[in-house]
């Protein structure tokens, strides 16, 4: 009955945004605030019919157009509580938090405090971290290291204390272990990103965090983003990570608190936000406003690239060949979250999709597809109007 209700919910909600939009006129302006919201609604509607995700928030951003994102949600933020999603509700951003230590490690170029080619060992001599004399910051941000991911070793201690504050010595474990690491070798790992947090914090004279708030958070006013480095996180919706999950539980919120310290992510993740300020934050990103000219053109230049998916790696950021043109964007994972932020070049429109479940037996659909058809309608609509 729960699913049944879900989806009938998620139905009439989508639905009376047709009615709404038709009775105030608004189809008639479709590049208005309340027109951009059907389009989103519509779109979402396609992919959740027979869907049992809990709740999804999407955010269309338009800087030419709009001062701020139109946001929508849909669904629920807490099953039990049959408590609704709204726009602004929090979700753990996962691996899109890489993009924050990405900008900080630009913009500490930009400052000469940091160098691309210059290795881990002059920035974190006394780290024992293998390969460290060969190992660059540009490999570091471009996740061509070498380095593997977390091993057996680091998750069976995840999910046996998965509440203790990770050190770097944790990260930097399955490194140690496997001595098989081969500098210039595509691997996309969290543990270049940790790495990277590191060094930020030691370049910057404060911890990375501090520093990207003080550069990027405050400044652009992204007031509903800051660093998930505890288990209580204001603001955060309840995560369902299914009964499967590694943690061996559905619910990832428990009594007000993360049954795990999302701490452990450090750079490869290490975020909360809402889709409106990862819109904003994306758009920021892929605009060159957070670093140099020179800086964007080294991050969005491909050093990894994957024919089959018509994906590259850049700096810290995916670069996706789309039917609409070149994306720029970054996904996450994080157990009982997933989110999606692009930007699309060409149009100059930003997408953020998040939902606040990573069960890929609830999660059949794919972001960045739904962000696709997004912006295809917002261009007709804003940009090609006769």
């Amino acid at each position: 009955m729960k699913t049944l209700f879900v989806i009938g919910l998620i139905l009439f909600t989508f639905g009376r945004g047709s009615v709404f939009a038709q009775k105030n006129g608004v189809s008639a302006s479709p590049c208005s605030t309340e027109g951009l919201k059907l389009i989103a609604r519509e779109e979402l509607a396609n992919v959740l019919k027979g869907s049992e995700i809990p709740g999804v928030t999407a955010a269309i951003y338009i800087p030419t157009r709009f001062r701020r994102p139109v946001a929508i949600a849909s669904g629920w933020s807490d099953y039990a509580a049959e408590r609704q999603m709204m726009p602004d509700n929090r979700i753990l951003a996962g691996s899109i938090g890489k993009t924050f230590y990405a900008a900080a490690a630009l913009r500490l170029i930009d400052k000469g405090k940091l160098e691309l080619d210059k290795t881990i060992a002059d920035y974190l001599p006394t780290a024992n971290i293998p390969a460290a004399d060969r190992v660059t910051v540009r490999m570091l941000l471009s996740h061509r290291t070498g380095y593997g991911e977390y091993d057996a070793v680091f998750m069976e201690d995840l999910i046996k204390d998965p509440t203790r504050v990770r050190v770097l010595d944790d990260w930097v474990g399955p490194l140690r272990r496997n001595q098989s690491t081969k500098p210039g070798e595509f691997r996309y790992s969290d543990i270049n990103f940790v790495i990277l947090a590191h060094i930020i914090d030691r370049v910057a004279g404060t911890p990375a965090t501090n520093f990207i708030n003080s550069q990027f958070l405050k400044p652009y006013r992204l007031r509903d983003t800051e660093p998930s480095n505890q288990r209580k996180v204001a603001g955060l919706v309840q995560g369902y990570a299914g009964p499967k999950n590694f943690f061996g539980r559905d619910t990832m919120i428990d009594t007000g608190s993360l049954i795990y310290n999302p701490q452990f992510e450090s750079g490869g993740g290490g975020y909360v936000s809402n889709s409106a300020d990862l819109a904003r934050w994306i758009t920021l990103f892929g605009t060159s406003t957070l670093f140099s000219l020179d800086r964007w053109n080294e991050a969005s230049t491909p050093t990894h690239k994957d024919e089959k998916k018509d994906t590259a790696y850049g700096l810290g950021i995916h670069i996706d060949s789309t039917p609409l043109g070149i994306a720029y964007g970054h996904s996450g994972y994080i157990p009982g979250y997933v989110s999606w932020a692009r930007w699309y070049e060409k149009q100059s429109i930003a997408v953020a999709i998040q939902t606040n479940t990573s069960d890929h037996e609830r999660l059949s659909w794919d972001g960045y597809d739904v962000s696709d058809r997004i912006v295809k309608r917002v261009d007709m609509a804003c940009h090609k109007q006769k």
